[in-house]
């Protein structure tokens, strides 16, 4: 089991989060948005972008980028490319 970091909380990084997770690994989604991250923890679903995908309950959802990053064995950049630049720049510090 790998510990995967899923960087972006939107359609394509939910759906990856889900297939990793189906995998056998442990996932940890993250979003910039606590507004986002506060609907998958309660609702487990991203209602907006993948309506009726259920995550699982023991999936981990956070807006801490250090939490999402560190101590991952992968991560994987889901965001939307006009932001890639400044995320990754964010994510250095915690990136071995």
């Amino acid at each position: 089991m790998k510990r995967v970091g899923i960087i972006g909380a939107g359609s394509w990084g939910c759906a990856l989060a889900r297939q990793l997770y189906n995998n056998g690994n442990q996932i940890t989604v993250w979003s910039v948005l606590e507004d986002e991250i506060q609907m998958l923890k309660e609702c487990h679903e991203q209602k907006e972008k993948l309506p009726g995908v259920i995550l699982p309950e023991d999936m981990e959802f956070t807006w801490n980028l250090e939490e999402a990053v560190e101590g991952k064995d992968v991560l994987v950049m889901a965001v939307p490319s006009t932001v890639v630049r400044a995320t990754a720049r964010q994510m250095k510090p915690y990136v071995k």
